[in-house]
């Protein structure tokens, strides 16, 4: 199996000129009949439990073992997340949020880069050999140190000097992967990770595509694969918008027994999150809402369907935007959609209930 025969002819790589683009999406994109339209407008009933505290306290249980160096509650924790595939209410995997509170070993803010957990990986290592989980983590942060020394800014403003140990460290990030890849790769992070050295690398199509095949041959419910395909293929790195569509769809076509469509709306709610959303007229409009009342049929929470408003409103949307909000449990005004650590996007959160017709200050 290959990636982009199964993608088909959505992916149309480099040779596509952006203004071509839109004006051929623009004029190519579905839309609903009214019968599926009134289907998508229907909300079911939404759980109000708190996402954000939830996911707080898991992250703290692992904050708390990075603490007190505890390798083996670490690597068995890793281990009964991978068996189980254990997911939150909203349907995100607990072993993306594993990895997720990695950023408790410290940030790499000095004029060297130094890495604050360099020992305690070191430790972890030693201490458990036979884990994916201090290999994975490992070469994440020989990855993130490269990116330290380069910076995140566009190829033609990176200092000459910082090429030199951004290429060192990438490249001792797949070191590390490839180097213990029989234990590693059992986790499906493993691929996550080492799709992101791939766009660090220039890797070729080919050779992405091959990684994507194994991937998801293990593991194809791991939203993260994804997310990793489609920063792959934005227009700034070696796609296109019609390859982002693509990588949504393909997202959707592995996982459709068990997830319906609603991975097409996960790695769109990725792009959203991350600042990477594509222009409004290029998205495939008709598909991303079925997507996303698919996935809040699977997953009826309040922090979903307030992520679904926020989509909403991305796509211009005020109308289904307020049958979101309006299916909020009694007293949630949906700010969870606009929330992360650093506290809640409120203009944002009142701009997106204005264009859906409700009371910006509720």
């Amino acid at each position: 199996m290959r990636f982009l025969i199964l993608l088909g002819s959505f992916l149309l790589g480099f040779a596509w000129r952006h203004s071509d683009e839109l004006h051929a999406m623009v004029v190519g994109t579905p839309q609903e009949t009214p019968e599926e339209r009134a289907e998508i407008m229907q909300i079911p009933a939404v759980s109000s439990a708190n996402e954000l505290e939830s996911r707080k306290a898991f992250m703290e249980e692992v904050h708390r073992a990075i603490v007190d160096r505890d390798f083996s509650w670490l690597s068995a924790r890793e281990f009964s997340l991978r068996q189980g595939g254990n997911r939150t209410d909203d349907g995100v995997w607990k072993l993306e949020l594993f990895y997720n509170s990695m950023w408790w070993l410290g940030n790499m803010n000095t004029p060297d880069c130094t890495d604050p957990a360099a020992e305690f990986l070191a430790e972890w290592r030693i201490a458990s050999p036979s884990s994916p989980a201090p290999f994975i983590v490992s070469a994440q942060r020989l990855l993130d140190k490269g990116w330290c020394y380069r910076g995140s800014g566009y190829a033609k403003n990176v200092n000459i000097s910082a090429w030199k140990p951004f290429s060192e460290y990438v490249d001792a990030a797949h070191e590390m992967l490839a180097r213990h890849k029989d234990v590693a790769s059992q986790d499906p992070q493993y691929y996550a990770v080492m799709a992101s050295i791939y766009v660090a690398q220039g890797r070729s199509e080919g050779d992405f595509q091959n990684l994507m095949d194994e991937a998801v041959a293990k593991e194809p419910y791991y939203y993260p694969l994804y997310q990793e395909a489609f920063r792959y293929y934005e227009p700034q790195w070696f796609g296109s918008y019609k390859d982002e569509e693509a990588v949504a769809q393909f997202a959707a076509d592995q996982t459709q027994a068990k997830e319906r469509t609603s991975a097409f709306a996960r790695v769109y709610w990725h792009a959203m999150s991350c600042g990477c959303m594509p222009p409004t007229v290029v998205i495939n409009k008709k598909a991303l809402r079925r997507a996303m009342h698919d996935l809040v049929e699977l997953y009826p929470t309040a922090w979903n369907v307030s992520h679904m408003a926020r989509l909403a409103c991305q796509i211009e949307d005020g109308e289904l935007a307020n049958s979101y909000f309006e299916a909020l449990p009694a007293g949630d005004e949906g700010k969870a959609g606009w929330s992360d650590w650093g506290g809640i996007d409120v203009p944002q959160w009142q701009a997106c209930r204005t264009s859906a017709g409700l009371p910006a200050n509720a």
